[in-house]
């Protein structure tokens, strides 16, 4: 069921079938780029650091150590013999905490595509993700599968699959430094090698193939000179598909200011390059021929794309907002109209590979021209997709790509939106989703589970709105999309029969029986791009929203929804700085907690009327900490978990006294951003949903678990909640929407020790040799037991180990 609204009132909203856009999200929409710039500011604040901290590369290269030891795990369990021994890569086992992975969802409502490539020969239809991630689907949008979930793959802008011989593989170009490539579906993904000097400081703008004997492929990129301390834009080849690569090109011209092209569809194509108004050829000794020259002193953000007309090429050169066209190879150009939107992503601006008429555009919405640029229309509003899913673009183009079929020589476009993949006809004049069963790219800020119903699950998404479920059981879940948008926090004291939510720029709450809504706009200045929020602890009609404020400060405002709209109460205290996080005891209400951008804590023991700042949460460098969640314990009075930026300080606090004095509560967590704290009410397990992985802390081990495994996709895990009646842990992530990690036990075992008799000795070697030998099948404790390096394998490995472990005593 799809449900939407109509508005009487600013603040009043009521189901009526068929839903237009709400007036805040038009509102928005209209000024995208100084949105998306708010949300860029508000990420750079969560990732508070010391200024000679790369919080980027801290996260990079964490990464790149998970992923390779994952790789090396992959490679083990697909082409080793051991692989017979009973063991499902959804399973996690640890000597802390045991527990298995599964996808929740959404299955039917996608996120932000980037890029798409067609295998003709097979029928197949791949795509790259905002989350990192490859995927492969039949080319009428069927059978979506992750290549990828091990490995995190940032910001794909080209995915081009190469048939060579017996070698079939994937290109994997991106806009971040780094170029890869898969010989085996991604069961194993390669780095190219020679591109060093732009991973130390550098991006790619574009990456081509040209058509010839070794399919080489141009990088145009960025990168320093550490000779003359500048930035100078650069061209990498590669002749090995990808295998490696060596620069053949440099010029101080900003990169801003060039873009490369090449005909996909001729053999033997030249190399183009357009330098602001000056358009050139890269010869064969890697030296640039002009050719002509689009017009006079025009210099700006550049874009070339092109075709082949019987023949001949035409191109299309996009300097600021001023369209150019040629029709003899580039010598002569002709300026024509462009479509008055700005660009999403590099991708956003392409032409037929065969019709000089036809070109696209896509920002907000995607825009056509059929003439050649003298004129332009729209595909669709954006806000037609809400009543037609199927038949109208989503919002918000990163791509629009024509590819044609060797074996009709028909041509169709595929354009990525924040909303999934479509298909189009070669004149943009019909599109059709494919992403609308299994594409699970959905980028979840945040999911609130009915503590009645537990498979009924909302989630506030980048850009796909408020949703909530609408299938009960296991397996992966269709949900429905109440309103468009991004929201987050979402917050209930009533089990999720209404949920307050935040968009940035008004609260609003929802009725869960009958979709009505008010909503509050923000009044004053000083918020967060997307405020915390927190439930009344015994009102559902009120919730505290963290300022900001209304007068002049920054304070907390209660929010009380009375039927007909909000009302906002600003209570007195006047924190130091923006409130980052609030929240309050679940055993004792009256107690509530507070975290500042300024790295602060405060409590209070009046329902928020007094606060007081605690003088011991302070240090060298506690300043650098962004205080992002609070978590109260329920079983223990006084005991609260406070994390944030742990990248120049230690990302998680925990406090005994209602923060009078604090500990560092980091071992085994990597220095990271911590988005939320969850955990079990016995306080047994306590739950991270970080900028690098899913992580739980234990009580018997008083120490951090990567708990991701072999299961669990490599993304940003931005929520969590603990779900108690299920002993389930839900993560929200952004890329790969919600995973359910079901706690099947709490162990803290003994490596090496086997048999559980607390000593090490042959008898457990015994036991390992027989699990190996022959076939004796290991109960989970001892499997864990039994991993002497974790690597997930029983092996002659582990024997060493245990024996160097009982000869050393």
């Amino acid at each position: 069921m799809i449900i939407s609204f109509v508005f009487f009132d600013k603040n009043r909203i009521e189901v009526e079938g068929k839903y237009p856009a709400p007036t805040e999200l038009v509102h928005k929409k209209k000024n995208r780029k100084k949105f998306k710039k708010k949300r860029s500011e508000y990420y750079k604040k969560l990732h508070k650091a010391s200024p000679d901290i790369d919080w980027k590369e801290l996260d990079t290269e964490f990464r790149r150590q998970k992923y390779q030891s994952k790789s090396e795990l992959r490679r083990n369990f697909l082409n080793n013999s051991e692989r017979s021994i009973n063991h499902d890569l959804n399973i996690f086992r640890n000597r802390n905490i045991e527990g298995y992975w599964e996808e929740k969802g959404s299955n039917n409502l996608s996120g932000r595509i980037h890029t798409a490539e067609v295998d003709f020969s097979n029928d197949l239809l791949y795509c790259g993700s905002s989350g990192g991630n490859i995927w492969r689907g039949t080319i009428d949008g069927q059978n979506w599968e992750s290549l990828n979930d091990y490995m995190q793959l940032p910001n794909i802008t080209m995915l081009r699959i190469i048939e060579t011989g017996s070698l079939r593989r994937l290109l994997i170009g991106t806009g971040s430094s780094r170029f890869y490539f898969t010989d085996n579906e991604g069961l194993v993904i390669e780095e190219s090698e020679g591109l060093d000097i732009i991973h130390s400081w550098g991006s790619i703008k574009r990456t081509i193939v040209r058509n010839n004997d070794e399919n080489t492929i141009y990088i145009l990129a960025k990168e320093w000179n550490n000779i003359t301390f500048q930035e100078v834009s650069s061209i990498y080849i590669s002749n090995n598909l990808g295998n490696s690569f060596t620069k053949v090109w440099t010029t101080s011209r900003s990169l801003e200011h060039i873009d490369i092209w090449t005909p996909r569809y001729q053999e033997n194509g030249l190399v183009y390059l357009l330098i602001d108004n000056e358009f050139f050829i890269l010869n064969e000794n890697f030296e640039i021929e002009l050719l002509g020259e689009l017009t006079d002193n025009l210099s700006g953000e550049t874009r070339l794309t092109g075709g082949i007309d019987n023949g001949s090429i035409f191109l299309y050169g996009l300097i600021g907002e001023q369209l150019y066209f040629s029709n003899n190879g580039g010598e002569n150009w002709l300026q024509k109209n462009s479509s008055g939107t700005y660009l999403f992503a590099i991708n956003s601006f392409n032409s037929s590979n065969k019709n000089p008429n036809i070109i696209g555009m896509g920002g907000v919405d995607a825009y056509k021209s059929t003439d050649g640029g003298d004129t332009w229309g729209l595909v669709n509003n954006w806000f037609q997709y809400y009543n037609d899913p199927y038949n109208f673009l989503h919002a918000d183009i990163p791509e629009i790509r024509w590819f044609i079929n060797p074996y009709s020589n028909d041509e169709f476009a595929l354009i990525s939106t924040d909303g999934g993949i479509y298909w189009s006809n070669s004149q943009l004049s019909n599109v059709n989703n494919l992403s609308m069963n299994g594409l699970g790219v959905s980028q979840y800020y945040s999911t609130n589970t009915m503590i009645s119903y537990p498979h009924l699950i909302w989630a506030g998404s980048q850009d796909q709105g408020i949703q909530r479920s609408i299938n009960s059981g296991t397996g992966i879940l269709n949900f429905e999309q109440i309103i468009s948008g991004d929201y987050g926090h979402l917050s209930s004291s009533d089990g999720g029969e209404s949920m307050w939510i935040v968009y940035p720029g008004f609260v609003s709450r929802i009725l869960n029986s009958t979709n009505n809504w008010n909503s509050w706009e923000f009044e004053g200045e000083g918020y967060l791009w997307m405020p915390p929020i927190v439930e009344h602890p015994t009102n559902p009609s009120k919730c505290y929203l963290a300022g900001g404020a209304i007068s002049s400060g920054n304070k907390i405002i209660e929010l009380t929804d009375i039927g007909s709209s909000i009302l906002a109460n600003e209570l007195p205290f006047n924190f130091n700085s923006t409130i980052t996080a609030v929240d309050y005891s679940p055993i004792n209400p009256n107690y509530m907690y507070a975290s500042t951008y300024d790295g602060d804590f405060y409590y209070s023991d009046n329902s928020g009327v007094d606060w007081v700042m605690s003088s011991s949460f302070s240090g060298p460098m506690s300043h650098y900490f962004y205080g992002s969640t609070i978590f109260p314990s329920h079983s223990e009075f006084g005991k609260v978990i406070i994390a944030g930026s742990g990248y120049s300080s230690p990302g998680v606090y925990i406090t005994f006294n209602h923060g009078e004095t604090f500990e560092p509560m980091i071992n085994g967590l990597p220095s990271t951003l911590i988005f939320t704290i969850a955990g079990s009410e016995d306080d047994e397990f306590v739950f991270a949903a970080t900028e690098v992985g899913p992580y739980c802390w234990t009580s018997a081990s008083g120490e951090w678990t990567d708990i991701s495994g072999l299961g669990a996709p490599d993304q940003t895990y931005w929520s969590v909640e603990y779900i108690e009646s299920m002993q389930i842990a839900r993560f929200g992530t952004y890329g790969r929407g919600i995973w359910d990690f079901q706690v099947t036990g709490g162990y803290l075992f003994e490596l090496g020790d086997i048999n559980g008799d607390q000593i090490k000795n042959i008898q457990d070697i015994i036991l390992i040799i027989n699990f190996i030998l022959v076939n004796l099948i290991p109960s989970e404790n001892q499997y864990s037991a039994s991993d002497m390096n974790e690597d997930e394998l029983i092996n002659v490995t582990d024997i060493i180990l245990l024996v160097s472990i009982i000869l050393n005593n």
